[in-house]
């Protein structure tokens, strides 16, 4: 069960690129595939996106204790908006 869903309309094929590229190079995660999952250092997401509705889905499944839900619902943002 996810802690918490975000939703992010409008993203486009190379904003989607784009957004892979960056958490690879910032975390050491692979977003692999329209779809799928990634566990590292006590944080776990599933994304899920749809290229035909330019809709992205990326669900916080674990988190540190220590960071507040904000810090990553504000870094995942940053991730797909920049």
């Amino acid at each position: 069960m996810a802690l918490v869903e975000q939703r992010f309309t409008g993203v486009t094929a190379e904003r989607f690129a784009d957004m892979a590229a960056k958490v690879k190079q910032e975390t050491g995660v692979e977003i692999a595939g329209n779809s799928g999952s990634a566990v590292k250092s006590g944080y776990g997401f599933r994304w899920n996106y749809d290229l035909a509705s330019k809709v992205l889905a990326i669900s916080v499944l674990a988190k540190p204790w220590i960071v507040p839900m904000s810090v990553v619902e504000r870094k995942l943002r940053e991730f797909v908006e920049a």
